[in-house]
């Protein structure tokens, strides 16, 4: 269960009643794939992108996401050898060098 959500700046009481809808949405995603972008958080809730970034801000003060340049990652990752991530994702690595 998402705890009540706070106002932030710009934040209406509009839209709280969909904060804590919009938030277990990304909560759930972030849990099958480790981490969002912003586009595809856009695309996954249908709000904008201040009102996704608000969300993103929400779940990291409270300690369920960690903000990257560009979306969230699962606090979890944080402890992850960077190496030993990317050798596990062939699409993350670097191109080998002839040398």
């Amino acid at each position: 269960m998402i705890p009540a959500v706070a106002l932030t700046a710009g934040e209406t009481p509009q839209e709280l009643p969909l904060a804590p809808a919009r938030q277990r949405t990304l909560l759930d995603e972030l849990s099958l794939r480790g981490g969002l972008t912003l586009a595809e958080a856009i695309r996954l809730t249908g709000a904008s992108g201040t009102t996704v970034r608000r969300d993103f801000d929400a779940l990291a003060r409270r300690g369920l996401a960690t903000r990257v340049h560009g979306g969230i990652v699962g606090p979890w990752l944080l402890g992850v050898d960077r190496e030993a991530h990317v050798l596990a994702d062939p699409a993350a690595r670097a191109p080998s060098s002839p040398w």
